[in-house]
């Protein structure tokens, strides 16, 4: 969806209860999906996703993109609703492991377990890591945005959004491995070279 058709949407959102359903079911399957990555589970990342809508429902008549896109607003919401959720639990998302189907699932149990409690792994080194490193990485991996508009999102340049992201991604590496070190030999977990190539940790 190009720029112009994101600001005809909002606009459209903000003049009527139909124009906000048109919006939603927009971006509804985005929302879901980047509360989903973050959450590990869909009955969380469901609730997160209805408090993320109500939220920009009440604030619908006042946002002001400017040359944001519509899903940057949403994801900004949605990354407040996030830390929110972990802070109300105490919890570092260690134990949110589910898989519901919608993320699709591997026919080998132990492969399934193991991409799991990766993806855990991941989240919980994630949040660990300060909130402008969290925002970045949360912008470009969990959020999918491209890069001009994570930029656009954080109020970067296009260079800055490039170093931010490099020294996140150095200091999530290490926070994994630490976290890998502090669960052998009890639970460990088993990486392979390709484990973290969707969120930049390989090289």
């Amino acid at each position: 969806m190009d720029m112009a058709a994101e600001h005809l949407l909002l606009a459209e959102a903000q003049a009527s209860a139909e124009g906000f359903g048109r919006l939603y079911d927009a971006t509804y399957d985005r929302i879901y999906a980047y509360t989903y990555r973050r959450t590990g589970s869909a009955a969380e990342a469901e609730d997160i996703t209805a408090a993320v809508f109500e939220a920009a429902l009440r604030g619908i008549s006042r946002v002001s993109l400017g040359d944001r896109p519509v899903l940057a607003w949403l994801y900004g919401i949605a990354r407040h609703h996030v830390a929110d959720h972990y802070r109300r639990r105490g919890a570092t998302a260690e134990d949110s492991v589910e898989t519901d189907g919608r993320e699709g699932e591997s026919p080998d149990p132990q492969e399934r377990l193991e991409g799991e409690e990766r993806a855990a792994l991941l989240r919980r080194a994630l949040a660990t890591l300060s909130a402008d490193d969290q925002a970045v990485l949360d912008s470009v991996y969990y959020a999918e945005l491209p890069r001009g508009e994570a930029a656009r999102l954080l109020g970067v340049s296009a260079n800055a959004l490039y170093v931010r992201l490099h020294r996140a991604l150095a200091r999530l590496r290490r926070q994994v491995t630490i976290l890998e070190q502090s669960r052998l030999p009890s639970q460990p977990v088993v990486r392979r070279p390709s484990d973290a190539q969707g969120i930049g940790l390989a090289g």
